[in-house]
């Protein structure tokens, strides 16, 4: 699999990502999603994440907001869409103590993830700014660089946005003062004007924030010496790691899709769906755009996605407008204004729930198409090809039939949440059976996700990544079947070279050997023959001796 760096290594992403962070939340309304620049943010620093710690850590906070901004644009809609069915009477015991509640825990959590993950971030740019020696970006003012001043403006800006949404909502605790006589006056009358002054304060630092950040975000663009030696960087450290990239590209795509197929759980409470669908195509969506170079054909996919968001805001719409006027279902027992609306309520539930059944499907169908490419089972030795050519047919095989489990199983559940769209006045606890059915696809959709994973673990050989400055380099593995099944043979036919030469050398020492035993054998012989004539000649020299003195 071939990676390519983004112009920039995608750094101009902060530039949206600002644009839906700054704006106020006014009386807990998010006019654009934080969820969506927090996304934008990730997909900014994903690149740069490899190369400094920091902005790793930085990373893995800005995700964790993600899925907090979720949660809270699905709060934001449930209780503000219990204030426009209360028509303005509302309870003080309610809902405005829900929203003061919401604001409350918001600001916590802001404080405690983003300003740590602002300071980790621009830090870690100016790390960066030092390893490459841009001066453009290490420009001195007041002290201290442009990366620095960012991240002390960032944690402020983040404490006013999240407290200042959060006071004026307050006022309400003086109602209770007021109405047991503590108090003379109700300040909750005057939430909006409380609000206004709210949004004045905030907006000159927000607007201050967004101009500093796009202001960065075009420097690091534009510094030729910062792009460049970036882009040599990760490709010397980073790119040498095929296997590494890609499984870690998976592993965050299933953790979309996972999500993704979580959000189509079938859950109506207080006469209306929970959990609208158009949040399963919006991470369906994301977690198959991180898998681009894995999937094929994926036009029908989009092209259903965007189908099913169209549905679903139809469908929320309507529901609402419906609630709002006759606050629930029985009312179309007896109102035939009701009756219409209802039925159109119904058909657009039930093709919701057809437009994500045929979303998912089309997703297993890339899924399929990935294990297809991307997955095989070699064998290391001689002649094990077609050994290994069957062993990937066995395994292909075996994902086939759990894709078409998992398919079924969502056949099932879908099929039962139409039902229950279609039968909610007569059969109105028919939507728990709908409930677990949903779950129980979506569990057997995970154990799917988790078996590609673990093969795509066996496949490759690293299985985490490491963000120090320095990078250990390893050989990249290739996935692709054939490919690894020549580079197979050919380190198998290198090994049984060097292993004949091995034999052959150790032969050649052995052979050396005996013949110095034999040399060192005959000079030994040598001796003792020309000791043994030695002391032959003594022996008959003493004996003439003797005989001579004898005569």
């Amino acid at each position: 699999m071939q990676f390519k760096t983004k112009k920039g290594l995608g750094l101009y992403w902060m530039i949206p990502g600002a644009l839906f962070l700054f704006h106020p939340q006014v009386g807990g309304v998010d006019v654009l999603p934080d969820f969506v620049g927090y996304l934008f943010l990730c997909a900014a620093i994903s690149q740069v994440a490899d190369l400094n710690v920091r902005i790793s850590e930085a990373l893995s906070r800005l995700k964790i907001m993600v899925w907090i901004s979720v949660g809270a644009f699905l709060a934001q809609y449930y209780l503000h869409s219990d204030i426009l069915r209360s028509g303005g009477e509302m309870n003080v015991y309610e809902t405005p103590v829900l929203l003061l509640l919401y604001t409350f825990v918001m600001a916590l959590l802001q404080c405690y993830f983003l300003i740590p993950a602002y300071r980790d971030l621009f830090l870690g740019f100016s790390a960066l700014a030092q390893r490459t020696n841009s001066e453009k970006l290490l420009v001195i003012k007041r002290g201290k660089n442009r990366f620095e001043l960012l991240s002390s403006y960032s944690a402020v800006f983040v404490v006013l946005s999240s407290w200042l949404s959060c006071l004026p909502e307050a006022s309400v605790l003086t109602s209770f003062e007021y109405e047991v006589e503590k108090m003379n006056f109700d300040w909750y009358r005057f939430v909006g004007l409380f609000r206004t002054v709210a949004v004045l304060i905030l907006l000159p630092f927000a607007i201050l924030w967004l101009v500093r950040i796009i202001r960065l975000a075009l420097a690091m663009l534009g510094d030729r010496v910062w792009n460049e030696r970036l882009e040599v960087f990760y490709r010397e450290e980073v790119f040498c790691k095929v296997g590494m990239l890609s499984l870690r590209r998976i592993r965050f795509a299933s953790v979309f899709l996972a999500v993704g197929a979580l959000f189509s759980v079938h859950l109506r409470m207080d006469d209306r769906l929970l959990i609208p669908n158009l949040f399963c195509s919006v991470f369906l969506l994301a977690g198959v755009l991180l898998l681009e170079d894995f999937c094929k054909r994926r036009k029908a996919f989009f092209i259903a996605c965007g189908v099913n968001a169209v549905v679903s805001l139809g469908q929320m719409y309507l529901t609402e407008a419906y609630l709002y006027r006759f606050t629930e279902p029985e009312a179309s027992l007896y109102s035939p204004d009701a009756y219409r609306l209802l039925c159109g309520v119904q058909l657009l539930q039930i093709a919701e729930a057809i437009c994500s059944f045929l979303l998912l499907y089309l997703l297993l169908r890339l899924l399929y198409g990935l294990i297809c490419r991307e997955t095989a089972v070699i064998y290391g030795g001689e002649d094990t090809e077609e050994v290994s050519k069957r062993a990937t047919l066995r395994l292909h095989k075996k994902m086939k039939q759990r894709i078409l489990i998992v398919f079924f199983a969502f056949f099932v559940s879908f099929a039962i949440g139409c039902a229950d769209s279609a039968l909610q006045v007569t059969y109105p606890h028919l939507w728990w059976i709908a409930l677990l059915a949903s779950l129980l696809s979506v569990g057997v959709f995970c154990s799917l996700l988790f078996s590609l994973i673990e093969q795509m673990e066996m496949q490759y050989s690293s299985t985490s990544l490491n963000k120090t400055p320095n990078f250990a380099h390893t050989e990249p593995v290739i996935p692709n079947y054939k490919q690894r099944s020549a580079q197979d043979m050919q380190n198998n036919q290198n090994q049984n070279q060097n292993n004949q030469n091995n034999r052959n050398q150790n032969q050649n020492y052995q052979n050396q050997n005996n013949q110095n035993q034999n040399n060192q054998n005959n000079q030994n012989q040598n001796n003792q023959n020309q000791n043994n004539q030695n002391n032959q000649n003594r022996n008959s020299q003493n004996n003439n001796q003797n005989n001579n003195r004898c005569k």
